[in-house]
């Protein structure tokens, strides 16, 4: 079967703060089974259970999700447990009211779409009865210098294990941990004297800037993104985020780790005004492919080869289940992916830099992290420029874009060697 990463435009999120005042849910929820019971069990279930009536009923096609494991559920500080949620989840399943999409992977930590019966269960509730309360617990204070710094963990895929590849035990010297964490909280401490209006949760609700912080991968040499409140925000509701009080645009790197590959393939480093001119790759591999591929279907291979280290050669990779059939149905016969790999590779020669654990997604994503991280900082601390990152992309005041733009290029630049192709998006 081939899976599609979901798209976190479509469904409703649930977040288990929602408790119903008028009691009209709870003949209902008695149908579902548990093991123990009492007071303050039933209560905090039934919170859970009318969270998910509530995010299925705001949906346009009965679709809702979650956070998908407990350390990021734990970090919401939610009043009802993990734990609590899942049991809930299980006993709604079991009841077949409601049932999980099996044709998508998870995304950015969040679950894939659950679809909520309409006839086992929605049609069975007065929704006219139905009064919500929000039971969130309060806004949580500033990140505290622990939270500045977070690494995750990283496991090998199963080939890459059998071919005798292995992590290096991670190492975490004290010193540059805490010069990170005093970066950072210098960073935080330029970033309150400004204000950001429009920040929202996933649910759409509206969250307090809490500060920035840096997720690395396995040691402080892979990842290192900085996230301060807006990555995950839906695009057109980033460029409604006041800062200052002033609309924003968002300025993003087009191509950004194909673009820092292509730095890497180079042996000299030129002047700025010499160097060369990065592009949007994957356009042009759609250009070159005649547009038997859109530029998403283009950018998911190169994702998954940069995820890899290794781009497929031979045979068409599931994620294209539905490309493959398009073209198929089009022109009679399915074009080979040698040939299609072929192009992707005249294209982005540099591909064939990459190799597991020393080259990959995440040496790249280091590099990318620490060239926004650098701009960043010199916004704030030499211009006074408020921003909010988003992985390869800064949110600024749309008075800024211009000294934004010179800083990203001269940033990416001093890092890659190349010129990097900026892409300003307003509302």
């Amino acid at each position: 079967m081939a899976y599609t990463q979901i798209d976190l435009s479509s469904g409703s999120f649930v977040e288990p703060v929602y408790a119903e005042l008028s009691g009209s849910l709870s003949n209902v929820y008695s149908e579902l089974s548990f093991t123990t019971s009492g007071p303050k069990h039933t209560a905090k279930r039934l919170q859970v259970f009318a969270s998910i009536i509530r995010a299925a009923l705001s949906s346009t096609n009965n679709e809702v999700y979650w956070l998908r494991n407990k350390p990021k559920y734990d970090q919401q500080n939610y009043t009802v447990s993990y734990n609590c949620f899942r049991l809930v989840v299980n006993a709604m399943n079991e009841a077949g009211w409601i049932t999980p999409r099996t044709d998508q992977r998870s995304k950015d930590g969040y679950a894939i779409r659950w679809v909520v019966s309409q006839e086992l269960l929605l049609d069975r509730i007065d929704t006219d009865k139905l009064e919500f309360v929000d039971q969130s617990p309060p806004d949580k204070p500033p990140l505290q210098p622990s939270e500045l710094v977070r690494v995750s963990h990283r496991t090998l895929q199963t080939y890459l294990t059998r071919k005798g590849f292995r992590l290096a035990p991670p190492a975490l010297p004290p010193e540059e941990l805490q010069a990170l964490r005093d970066s950072i909280e210098q960073l935080n401490e330029m970033a309150s004297q400004h204000t950001f209006d429009g920040l929202l949760r996933a649910n759409g609700d509206p969250k307090p800037f809490r500060g920035f912080y840096r997720t690395f991968i396995h040691d402080l040499q892979g990842g290192g993104r900085l996230y301060g409140g807006c990555e995950q925000m839906k695009p057109e509701d980033r460029l409604k985020i006041r800062i200052d009080g002033e609309a924003v645009s968002e300025v993003d790197i087009v191509s950004c780790q194909p673009s820092i590959l292509l730095g890497r393939s180079l042996k000299a480093n030129l002047p700025f005004d010499t160097s060369p001119l990065a592009r949007d790759f994957y356009s042009c591999v759609v250009e070159a492919l005649d547009g038997q591929l859109t530029r998403d279907e283009v950018k998911l291979v190169v994702n998954k080869a940069l995820g890899t280290a290794n781009i497929p050669k031979h045979q068409w990779p599931n994620d294209l289940k539905e490309a493959r059939q398009r073209l198929s149905e089009s022109q009679q016969t399915t074009p080979k992916w040698s040939d299609i790999s072929d192009v992707i590779l005249k294209e982005m020669p540099f591909l064939k830099l990459l190799q597991p654990l020393s080259e990959d997604t995440f040496t790249l994503q280091h590099t990318e992290a620490a060239m926004l991280y650098d701009v960043m900082w010199g916004l704030y601390k030499h211009k006074g420029v408020a921003a909010l990152p988003v992985h390869d992309s800064l949110v600024v005041p749309q008075s800024q874009v211009d000294v934004t733009k010179k800083a990203l290029e001269n940033s990416f630049w001093f890092k890659t060697g190349v010129v990097p192709m900026l892409r300003v998006t307003t509302s």
